[in-house]
C-alpha cells in the first residue's frame, strides 16, 4: 500500500489523520493544510519489550560495609556502642569491686600493733605446783590400788577397791599431796619489804605474799596454787622473784627411777588451771635435789573476735573451768555419776563398772568428749601469756639429802611484750573505696548526686505544679458553666 504524497501548500485543503490501528479512533481529527495520514498499528507477535526502567525503579547497589561504617550514620552508631559497652564495663567493674569491699567490710582483716614497755614493777604469776606421781602408793596399795606412771592413770583393780567403806572422794583426798607436804618454804619480793609464803610453819601471824588454794585433778592427784597478793608488784631482778622450796619422798613413788619432782605451771591468776584442758601457760619440770633458776616473761595480747576465729570477751571468763565443767558433764550424762575431781549435781561413782570405762576415757583423752568441749570453750580475748627459760641448773648435795629443790622464777629486766589487733578496715574506709569507684568508673560525686537529686525533685514539682494549675483551670471552666447555665 502505497503512501500518499503530501500535497503542495497551494493545493492544502482540511485532511483528516485516520488511526486505522486504534480501537478508538472512530472520529477524525482535523488539521488544516495538512494531508490525511494512515497509521496502521498491528499487533507484534511474541511478548512485548518491557519499557526501559526508570531511575526511581532501578534497584539500588548495595554499598559496602566500610562505605557504610565511615558514613555520618555508621560513626554515629558505633560511637553510641562503644560508649554503652563502656558504660556497660564500668558498672561491671564496680559492682565488682563493691561486692568485694562489702566482702572485706563483713571480715575484715586483722592488723597487728605490737610494742615493748618497760615497767618498774612486776604483776607475777600464779604458780600451779604437781608432783610427777601425784598419789602416795602406800596410800593406793592400802585401798588395792597401784598407779602406773607409763600410762598415766591407774592399773585396773577398781573390782577390789572397797566402795562400801571408802568413797572415792576420801580416797583422792588421802592419797594425794597437801600443801605443807609440797611446800616448804616460799617468797616473793625481798625479805624488807615483802612477806613470806602462808604455809611456811611459824609465819602465819606474818605477811603473806601469796594466797594459797589446793585442787583435786582427774590425771595428777591434787595440785597446789600460789598466787601473788594483787598489790604486790616488785621491781625486776633476781632478788625480788618467787623464791621456792619443794619436798618430796620418793618412797611413796611406784617407778623413783623415772624421776621424782615436780612440774611447775605459770599462768594467768585469774583462772584456774586443770590437767585435763590447755590454755595459755608454760611448765617447767623439776627433779628432786636441784637448784633450778628461770627467767620469766612476761606478754599480753587482745585478739579480735572473728568468725573464723572465735574468743570470749566476757570478764571473768576461765577457759580452764569451762573446759573442765564441759568434760564433767559429758562424763556425768554417759556415765549417770561423778569423778571425785568434779563438783556436780550427780552422785559419787560407786562402783567398778561405771568408774573404770569414766577413768579410761579421761585418760584417752576421748575425741567423742573432749573434742566438743574444745569447740565450746573457746579462749578468752584478752590474755596476759607468761613464759619459763631455764637460765641454770645444778645438784646440790644438801639439797638431795633433804629431797628438797630451789626453784627462782624471777624477771630479768622490766620489759614486757605487748600486742594488740584491730580491725583493719572499716566504714570510713568503705565509703572512701566506694565513693572513689563512683568517681573512677561513672564520674558520680557527691555535688553530682545532690544535683541529680535536685534536678529530680524540680522535675516532679513541677509535674504536680502543671497538674494543679490544669485541675483549677478545669474547675474554672466547669464553674463558668455552671454560671452560664444558671437562671
Amino acid at each position: 500500500m502505497g503512501v500518499p504524497q503530501r500535497p503542495t501548500s497551494a493545493s492544502a485543503k482540511c485532511y483528516p489523520e485516520v488511526d486505522l490501528g486504534s480501537p478508538g479512533a472512530c472520529s477524525p481529527v482535523w488539521h488544516q493544510q495538512r494531508p490525511t495520514t494512515i497509521v496502521i498499528r498491528s499487533p507484534r507477535v511474541g511478548p512485548a519489550r518491557p519499557p526501559p526502567p526508570t531511575a526511581a525503579a532501578r534497584p539500588k547497589r548495595a554499598k559496602p560495609l566500610w562505605r557504610r561504617l565511615i558514613s555520618r550514620g555508621g560513626l554515629r552508631l558505633q560511637l553510641r556502642l562503644a560508649w554503652a559497652l563502656v558504660v556497660l564495663l564500668c558498672v561491671s567493674l564496680l559492682l565488682a569491686q563493691v561486692a568485694d569491699r562489702v566482702h572485706t567490710l563483713r571480715h575484715p582483716p586483722i592488723s597487728t600493733e605490737s610494742r615493748r614497755v618497760y615497767n618498774g614493777s612486776m604483776h607475777y604469776p600464779a604458780v600451779t605446783i604437781c608432783h610427777m606421781e601425784g598419789f602416795k602408793q602406800s596410800v593406793a596399795g592400802r585401798y588395792q590400788q597401784r598407779w602406773n606412771r607409763n600410762a598415766g592413770t591407774f592399773q585396773t583393780r577398781w573390782k577390789l577397791f572397797p566402795w562400801t567403806n571408802v568413797s572415792l572422794e576420801r580416797f583422792w583426798t588421802e592419797a594425794t599431796y597437801s600443801p605443807r607436804e609440797t611446800i616448804t618454804a616460799c617468797q616473793l619480793g625481798d625479805r624488807r619489804t615483802d612477806g613470806y609464803c602462808p604455809v611456811t610453819a611459824g609465819l602465819s601471824g606474818g605477811k603473806h605474799a601469796f594466797s594459797v588454794s589446793w585442787r583435786l585433778q582427774a590425771l595428777s592427784g591434787a595440785c597446789t596454787t600460789l598466787r601473788p597478793r594483787a598489790d604486790l608488784q616488785p621491781p625486776p631482778g633476781r632478788d625480788c622473784g618467787i623464791r621456792l622450796y619443794l619436798s618430796s619422798r620418793p618412797d611413796e613413788y611406784s617407778e623413783p627411777s623415772l624421776g621424782v619432782g615436780w612440774t611447775l605451771t605459770v599462768h594467768d591468776p585469774r583462772y584456774e588451771w586443770s590437767d585435763l584442758s590447755s590454755g595459755w601457760y608454760d611448765s617447767l619440770s623439776v627433779l628432786s635435789g636441784e637448784k633450778v633458776q628461770a627467767k620469766l616473761e612476761a606478754s599480753f595480747l587482745s585478739s579480735v573476735d572473728q568468725s573464723t576465729d572465735p574468743c570470749a570477751t566476757a570478764d571473768g571468763y576461765n577457759m580452764a573451768d569451762c573446759y573442765q565443767g564441759c568434760v564433767a558433764h559429758q562424763l556425768e550424762t554417759r556415765y549417770g555419776c561423778r569423778p571425785p575431781w568434779v563438783n556436780g549435781s550427780r552422785p559419787l561413782c560407786d562402783n567398778a563398772a561405771q568408774f573404770e570405762p569414766l577413768l579410761h576415757s579421761v585418760a584417752a583423752r576421748d575425741s567423742s568428749q573432749f573434742g566438743q568441749c574444745r569447740e565450746r570453750c573457746i579462749r578468752p580475748c584478752d590474755n596476759n601469756f607468761f613464759s619459763l627459760y631455764v637460765m641454770s641448773i645444778s645438784t646440790m648435795d644438801e639439797l638431795q639429802r633433804n629431797n628438797i629443790s630451789q626453784v627462782e622464777i624471777y624477771y630479768p629486766t622490766g620489759l614486757t611484750a605487748q600486742a594488740v589487733q584491730r580491725h583493719a578496715y572499716g566504714g570510713v574506709q568503705f565509703m572512701a573505696d566506694v565513693g572513689g569507684l563512683l568517681g573512677l568508673l561513672l564520674g558520680i560525686s557527691v555535688l553530682s548526686a545532690v544535683q541529680v537529686l535536685q534536678d529530680g525533685c524540680l522535675w516532679v514539682a513541677r509535674r504536680y505544679w502543671r497538674l494543679e494549675e490544669h485541675c483549677e483551670h478545669e474547675e474554672g471552666e466547669l464553674a463558668g458553666v455552671e454560671l452560664a447555665d444558671a437562671p
